[in-house]
């Protein structure tokens, strides 16, 4: 709902209409406070999970030319991961075949930075190097 000015409300002269402002919008505010509960809550669960990185290393070849994504998921210990959302680090985008090597190198870059293992997604297996 639209929140009013002040001069919109200073111009309203229905009692009616003023009181049920109120009372909507008393209810949001106990809809809020249980969104922050919850945000808190939430916040302590995540402050106590114990977190991995690993390095991903994506191609994309529907796109033309091809593209490369590189980083670093830092993914939550818990046992389901569908539909969570988790934090990722130093993320690239490399474009063209022609940085085929450079993309390797700084996945593996990553993997030794961030002690790791790399997690390739879309090459076919002759293409990945050791």
């Amino acid at each position: 709902m639209r929140r009013e000015s002040d001069e919109e409300i200073k111009g309203n002269y229905i009692l009616s209409s003023l009181e049920s402002k109120v009372e909507y919008d008393q209810g949001e505010i106990e809809d809020l406070r249980k969104f922050i509960e919850k945000v808190k809550a939430q916040i302590e669960v995540v402050k106590s999970t114990k977190f991995k990185p690993h390095v991903y290393l994506k191609r994309q070849d529907y796109y033309k030319p091809i593209q490369y994504y590189v980083g670093v998921n830092i993914i939550p210990e818990i046992e389901d991961l569908k539909g969570k959302i988790f934090p990722s680090e130093k993320c690239k985008r490399f474009v063209g075949g022609q940085h085929k090597k450079e993309v390797f190198e700084y996945a593996q870059e990553l993997a030794k930075e961030y002690n790791c293992e790399i997690i390739k997604e879309g090459f076919k297996e002759k293409e990945i190097p050791e």
